[in-house]
């Protein structure tokens, strides 16, 4: 994913990763990735000598939401962007960046699993009912659990799904 070409995407990232804390970091996002997600364009930048790398990702309402890790840690754990759900509260966006060797498994609400395939190192869905993602990396297995509004409201921790989000969650 990093060696794709790179786009200017300072008029706006650069807000985007101010508001997530990171404004001090020597992030260029000049010199930003761009990446396809369900919702829209998202991106990922780097600063090496911080060792930093962030990812910002549209949400349905179009605005951008950014986590920020250490280059170390995306690399043992990959780096998930903020979920995004939709307003009519049936739909939830997830994106993440994950190293070349990672493999990702989806688990339905009936325990079906089906393997799931990344683009350039991105993993990009939108789930309209739960499931549990299994990311494995290196051996290590990290587990997360998406929910619609519905199943599972993310504030109020009410819904039918929350049990089961609760107990994939805490797999992880």
């Amino acid at each position: 994913m990093l060696g794709k070409a790179s786009t200017d995407a300072s008029g706006f990232l650069t807000a985007v990763l101010r508001d997530q804390g990171v404004a001090d970091a020597k992030l260029d996002a000049r010199h930003a990735r761009a990446i396809a997600t369900p919702v829209g364009t998202g991106y990922v930048v780097t600063d090496d000598r911080a060792n930093l790398i962030c990812i910002a990702t549209p949400s349905f309402a179009g605005d951008l939401a950014a986590d920020c890790s250490t280059v170390g840690q995306a690399k043992l754990h990959g780096l998930a962007a903020p979920k995004a759900y939709d307003s009519s509260g049936h739909a939830v966006a997830w994106t993440t960046v994950l190293p070349r060797d990672a493999t990702v498994t989806l688990r339905d609400a009936r325990g079906k699993a089906t393997p799931v395939s990344t683009t350039d190192g991105v993993l990009s869905v939108v789930i309209h009912h739960l499931s549990i993602i299994t990311v494995t990396i290196d051996g290590h297995a990290t587990t997360t659990a998406l929910a619609t509004q519905k199943e599972c409201d993310p504030v109020t921790q009410r819904g039918p799904a929350c049990r089961a989000v609760a107990a994939a969650e805490a797999q992880s």
